[in-house]
């Protein structure tokens, strides 16, 4: 997840929820689940490994803190963990509805986020292999607005483009210069970016695009989760260096 380079389950306490098809308009709530806190998620140094997780279970876990972190900010929807076949250790990330991958309902606007995620589960902790986040206007996924995309290595030797990057479903100010610079729309222009967590995402759907959020404590559970983000990164590359 984006939420996360790393994530460890030293911290993990959080049991495997059963999985659910929510992908559906979401209904107001009038409270909501708080699964996890900081002594949880965001800070995970000081915790003893008493037990050796398997792959599934560590992956089991970084799915139920994504859906919390769902839950209680932008939707009713669930993601769902997928193995990938013959991969032990390597699984995606999406809101699943008849078998099939698809954006979720977002609260209070009739507009969808497409979320997937693959991950691959080293030890004890999961690592972000791509993500790609797809913000658009109905259940067609070619009424995307903005399209948030990662790779961790490049999906294929002659890819030429960022590894993070956001594309816009827009047109050019002056079509006739661009055009003549481009062999290419603006849409599959692949304009670069750092690395783009989950809930910076989240945040920019509800700050500029009206997005419901389902508490009023929506910036304090997505700035604590963001602050975890950055500590995990930073321990991250403290301890391959």
């Amino acid at each position: 997840m984006s939420t996360g380079h790393f994530w460890s389950t030293k911290s993990s306490a959080v049991p495997a929820s059963p999985w659910r098809s929510s992908c559906a308009d979401t209904r107001p709530a009038t409270s909501t689940r708080a699964i996890l806190t900081s002594t949880i998620w965001p800070a995970f140094s000081g915790w003893a490994k008493t037990v050796i997780e398997s792959p599934r279970s560590v992956a089991q876990g970084f799915a139920d803190y994504l859906n919390s972190l769902l839950n209680r900010t932008v939707t009713d929807a669930r993601l769902t963990l997928l193995p990938i076949p013959g991969r032990e250790t390597n699984y995606n990330l999406a809101c699943v509805q008849n078998q099939e991958r698809v954006a979720f309902a977002l609260h209070g606007i009739g507009a969808r986020l497409f979320v997937q995620q693959a991950i691959e589960v080293s030890g004890d902790h999961c690592r972000t292999v791509s993500y790609a986040y797809r913000f658009q206007t109905g259940e067609d996924k070619g009424s995307w607005v903005l399209r948030w995309e990662y790779f961790r290595e490049r999906p294929r030797p002659e890819y030429e483009y960022p590894l993070a990057h956001v594309h816009a479903n827009a047109d050019f100010v002056e079509p006739n210069l661009a055009e003549g610079r481009l062999d290419k729309p603006p849409s599959h222009l692949h304009i670069p970016t750092a690395r783009v967590p989950l809930e910076l995402v989240l945040w920019h759907l509800i700050a500029e695009w009206h997005v419901t959020p389902k508490t009023d404590d929506w910036r304090a559970i997505l700035a604590e989760s963001l602050e975890g983000f950055e500590q995990r990164r930073t321990s991250r590359r403290t301890n391959l260096s």
